[in-house]
């Protein structure tokens, strides 16, 4: 968790804090919590199981646990270590909607029993448009960064997104859009015409996508096809149940306050561009050369 590819920092300079507050005994314990992007906040708050082995199944027979589940396990564990008996927690990012879900499980009063504060860092509240550019196009995604794309390419991480809840919860939701004007997603209506008539706003032709109702007929319909694997500048189509989960997901947890006695702490930007749309286009492309594949020169 502090270093990516044994290259990068991600995470090490909070590590690097925390272990200093630790060694000078200002707290007297802390754990970073790991999940699995893979699954869904019920979950992960409910069936952890870490193993002897030193390793976390949150799947299985070796997930089945008559104890607390992980997470639930090791916020108890730092209450009990604690020197006021409750734990702050940093939830960046997806991990503050997880933080949310947490509270939710346990209920008002024993979350108060064990947290005094909770700080969320960057956390998308009510989604984030970045993550339509992510499951339909990759943006954004690759690692280590874009002129090298050693570990994760565009093409590999929409793959992988496809099929993961938590990419999904963090699409924008309903909330998301009565807080703001702008269009997630707008079409060039000369380019591309049809889309705007199949897609848009049939009140507003040239507002695009700025409805979950709109977003959802655009991201899930399969009647638009389903690009090749490597073709990343056309959008591809998610899964129908996952995005109707992650609007369930979100009706739960937007209207979230956090329980009384837990001060909550919001860190929601560092000044830098965020990323706000997409638009589509369509390229035209003059052909010097073509096979039965298509065009192999373009000029």
């Amino acid at each position: 968790i502090d270093r990516a590819y044994g290259l990068f920092g991600v995470y090490a300079p909070l590590v690097f804090y925390m272990d200093s507050l630790q060694a000078q005994d200002v707290i007297e314990e802390w754990q970073p919590i790991a999940y699995d992007w893979r699954l869904g906040y019920q979950d992960l708050i409910n069936y952890g199981n870490h193993t002897g082995e030193g390793k976390i199944y949150y799947r299985g027979i070796n997930a089945s646990t008559t104890t607390d589940p992980y997470i639930i396990q090791q916020l108890k564990h730092l209450a009990s270590t604690s020197q006021t008996g409750k734990v702050t927690i940093i939830g960046h990012s997806n991990g503050g909607l997880l933080a949310k879900q947490l509270t939710e499980v346990l209920g008002p009063s024993v979350s108060a029993q064990l947290i005094d504060k909770i700080i969320f860092v960057a956390v998308p509240q009510l989604g984030t448009p970045k993550a339509v550019g992510g499951l339909l196009h990759g943006y954004d995604q690759v690692l280590p960064f874009d002129e090298f794309p050693i570990f994760l390419a565009p093409r590999d991480a929409r793959t992988l997104a496809q099929n993961m809840p938590a990419a999904y919860n963090l699409l924008p939701s309903n909330q998301y859009f009565t807080y703001t004007d702008d269009s997630v997603i707008t079409f060039d209506f000369q380019a591309l015409p049809d889309w705007v008539a199949q897609y848009g706003d049939a009140n507003n032709l040239n507002a695009g996508i700025h409805s979950t109702e709109l977003l959802r007929n655009f991201m899930t319909d399969l009647e638009r096809g389903v690009p090749d694997a490597s073709d990343v500048a056309t959008p591809s189509v998610v899964g129908v149940s996952l995005f109707d989960n992650a609007a369930s997901v979100h009706a739960s947890l937007d209207n979230w306050v956090p329980p009384q006695g837990i001060q909550l702490i919001t860190i929601a930007g560092w000044g830098n561009e965020t990323f706000s749309s997409l638009e589509y286009t369509r390229e035209v492309v003059n052909c010097s050369t073509q096979d039965s594949t298509g065009c192999i020169a373009p000029i």
